[in-house]
């Protein structure tokens, strides 16, 4: 191996460090959404790169030093690392349905990873000291992530996600293992300036290598910059939300309902201005993305709004591991919501014929799912970047709904919504629907903008129809 060799391959892994800790720290602040930032998919096509030339140098390494089982072993990490950066790719570009691989596929990576670990700790690598540290490293990291995948399989609700957070934490440890390849690095060439290298790199190599290492640098530096950005206004407005959301909160009546069985079911009631129990005030029914973030009932409960608009704002509180339903393979507690809101309409003056559902990703599916479920008990439905059952479309096409989506949207598909829309109106139903064509994820104050959402909405009323036992919604 040339010194400038050495170099480059310390420069490289030098970068993977750099891209590994700013990546770590944007999932601690911003959580799994960090893959949905527009920045992202260029990010990680750019980190990708860098980590197959990381890959060829140190397979260069092993092979100078005939260090055998440790390059084989590394060439099918390497490939199998490969695969799964591919899959990824395609989950996070849209492509769900590659989703139920993707597990069988970490378990080849750290099977794989544990192999690779063992070549350095007993064949003729563990001479280089900082080979064999690698190794060992690699191994207790391995193992620890697939004792925790093991232990997550059974496991559900709380106890999943905070196994998820495990194995992210004891991820970010990855970050060590090229610093000791680095370190291994170090001595080659300490090693080198004693002994005179007989392997000559051409001239134009040379050239090559050094405009690589500025390019990837260059790239590195701005995509990394340009994430950096993209997350920190994102984290402003998450912050920002989560203040609205405790202003929200402090303006409701915090409840809870225990049905039968003992389950309770905690939520946010905010009754509408100057309440008079002789009027009948319709339901708005805000399902949260989480816990009590509900953008439909912040902008309802805004003064102007309330006093256009009175109504009830219902939010419930979904506890961890849980879902509203529509969500594949994902527990629901839309019966409990269900129960609770017919309990409360015992104690309060609600029009039972108008009764609105509305919600954002994991509300837009849950809003999706309350009215397949219940088309009986809503007059109206605002499911926002959701999806729900096609099969169903039959049941709601006397439902009035207005769904809306981001043509960009890598969260939540936007082929969730039109085929929702498209499959109720072949069962003759005529729902309305705004795409956002140069939108994502994050369409909700595109949608505030539009006074007339509200007025549509509140101009929704269930009539009941006694014949044929079927009940008719009129718009």
């Amino acid at each position: 191996m040339n010194r400038r060799l050495y170099y480059f391959g310390i420069f490289i892994l030098s970068l993977t460090i750099v891209a590994g800790l700013l990546q770590n720290v944007l999932y601690w602040q911003l959580g799994g959404s960090v893959v949905m930032l527009e920045s992202f998919m260029s990010w990680y096509i750019a980190n990708t790169v860098t980590s197959l030339l990381g890959t060829f140098i140190i397979l260069k390494y092993f092979h100078f030093r005939t260090f055998h089982f440790a390059f084989v072993s590394f060439i099918l990490s390497s490939i199998i690392n490969l695969g799964q950066s591919v899959v990824f790719y395609f989950i996070i570009s849209g492509a769900h349905e590659l989703q139920g691989y993707y597990g069988l596929i970490i378990y080849l990576v750290l099977g794989a990873a544990i192999l690779h670990a063992m070549s350095l700790v007993f064949s003729s690598a563990r001479e280089k000291r900082w080979l064999k540290m690698a190794g060992i490293v690699t191994l207790i990291i391995a193992s620890a992530f697939l004792a925790i995948l093991l232990a997550s399989v059974n496991s559900r609700g709380a106890i999943q996600i905070s196994l998820g957070k495990l194995a992210k934490a004891v991820e970010c440890f990855g970050v060590f293992i090229p610093f000791l390849l680095i370190l291994n690095f170090l001595d080659e060439i300490r090693m080198l300036k004693r002994k005179r290298s007989t392997f000559v790199i051409p001239e134009y190599m040379e050239s090559v290598i050094g405009l690589t290492a500025m390019v990837l640098f260059a790239f590195t530096l701005t995509l990394g910059l340009t994430l950096w950005s993209e997350a920190s206004q994102k984290e402003y407005w998450q912050t920002k939300n989560a203040e609205e959301t405790d202003k929200f909160v402090k303006q409701c009546e915090q409840r809870s309902f225990k049905n039968s069985k003992g389950e309770t079911l905690n939520y946010l009631l905010l009754r509408p201005k100057d309440y008079n129990p002789s009027i009948k005030y319709p339901l708005v029914v805000s399902l949260p993305y989480g816990n009590y973030e509900s953008p439909p009932a912040q902008w309802l409960a805004r003064d102007a709004n309330r006093y256009r608009y009175p109504s009830f704002i219902f939010v419930p509180y979904c506890p961890e591991g849980a879902g509203w339903g529509g969500i594949p393979n994902y527990p629901t507690i839309d019966t409990l919501v269900f129960d609770a809101i017919l309990k409360l309409e015992e104690g309060v003056s609600i029009d039972k014929n108008r009764r609105y559902v509305a919600g954002v990703s994991r509300g837009g599916y849950g809003s999706w799912h309350f009215i397949t479920t219940r088309p009986d008990m809503f007059a109206a439905a605002i499911p926002v970047c959701g999806g729900g059952d096609t099969q169903h479309a039959g049941d709601i096409t006397k439902v009035s709904i207005w769904a809306f989506h981001g043509a960009h949207d890598r969260n939540v598909p936007v082929s969730n919504s039109r085929d929702m829309i498209e499959a109720i109106k072949k069962a003759g139903g005529n729902p309305k629907y705004t795409e956002f064509p140069d939108k994502a994820h994050d369409i909700w104050y595109e949608i505030t903008q539009m006074p007339s959402v509200l007025e549509w909405l509140f101009a929704q009323k269930r009539i009941s129809v006694k014949s044929n036992n079927e009940e008719g919604l009129k718009r």
